[in-house]
């Protein structure tokens, strides 16, 4: 029966996640990974493109200045405008309000093919590059993936609703924030990571024993992930210049999405090695792993 705690001791677990973040960091900027933050976003903005070319953009864009023409806050600005004598911005409210519809239309594309194809692809870059050792036992498959993903939200939304009056008090939302948002993400990342390699077995035995720092990685993740909405508190020019750093944005999203999958790989793979290794007796001398083998901490991509 395998060990459901105790896997590594507390001081090795803090080594390797330290050791799993630099992986991840040196993992993301493989020209492959990069990738994988770029063609998303390609591939909305080619989608969304020619649904814009397909209905034809000034009949869009006309059709946009009749209907915002009779909007209080137009009418307002060009009565302004026209007290100020200055050109009437009617022109611009077209193109500006289109890019304020298409931009976030074009992030949510690209973000939901990232998460589509994210893990797959990393799990498959790493079993090349670095985790070839690792039998896959293959635990969970993607409609496994798909339901564990829904049933964990679930929950969190009702921790949430049941939280709500919890929420107003500042230093309770100041923890509970991160800390849930840490648990929904570890909890998807860290399944995902491993439904390709570990058993169900391995994968609950692994999950239970290393919960906290999955749990950090969890966090610092989420915490992260509030990056690129910082891009729009920096002043007035960004929304002047939101075509511009709307993309910026959107890879910055792409960029952690893909990294937070690699640190739990990094983590994940490795800790299975070793619980399997720890699991199994000693063989004759070939490092006692039945097969699956220990996966060496000290190579670098």
């Amino acid at each position: 029966m395998l060990p459901l705690s105790g896997f590594l001791p507390n001081n090795e677990r803090m080594k390797a996640l330290i050791a799993s973040l630099y992986r991840a960091l040196l993992s993301a900027l493989h020209p492959r990974m990069l990738w994988l933050t770029v063609w998303p976003f390609l591939l909305a903005c080619a989608l969304w493109g020619g649904l814009l070319m397909s209905y034809g953009v000034d009949t869009l864009l006309s059709d946009l200045r009749r209907g915002l023409a009779g909007w209080l806050p137009v009418v307002e600005l060009s009565n302004l405008t026209q007290w100020l004598g200055l050109p009437s911005p009617v022109a611009l409210v077209g193109p500006i309000f289109l890019a304020l519809l298409v931009v976030p239309l074009i992030a949510l594309t690209a973000l939901l093919f990232c998460a589509a194809v994210a893990m797959p692809t990393v799990l498959k870059h790493l079993q090349r590059t670095r985790y070839a050792s690792l039998v896959p036992a293959r635990g969970g498959g993607w409609f496994d993936s798909l339901g564990h993903s829904l049933l964990v939200t679930l929950v969190a939304l009702l921790i949430f609703v049941v939280s709500v009056p919890l929420w107003f008090v500042t230093p309770v939302f100041a923890v509970l924030s991160p800390l849930l948002w840490g648990w929904l993400t570890y909890r998807m990342m860290a399944y995902d990571a491993l439904a390709e390699h570990a058993t169900r077995v391995e994968r609950r035995a692994l999950i239970r024993a290393h919960r906290w720092p999955l749990l950090l990685m969890g966090v610092a993740v989420g915490l992260a992930g509030t990056f690129p909405l910082a891009i729009f508190g920096l002043g007035t020019v960004i929304y002047v210049l939101f075509p511009v750093f709307a993309p910026i944005a959107i890879w910055l999203y792409a960029f952690i999405f893909v990294f937070s999958a690699l640190w739990f790989a990094h983590y994940c793979l490795p800790a299975l090695a070793a619980m399997r290794a720890r699991a199994l007796p000693a063989d004759d001398g070939h490092g006692g792993s039945g097969g699956s083998g220990t996966v060496a901490l000290d190579h670098l991509e």
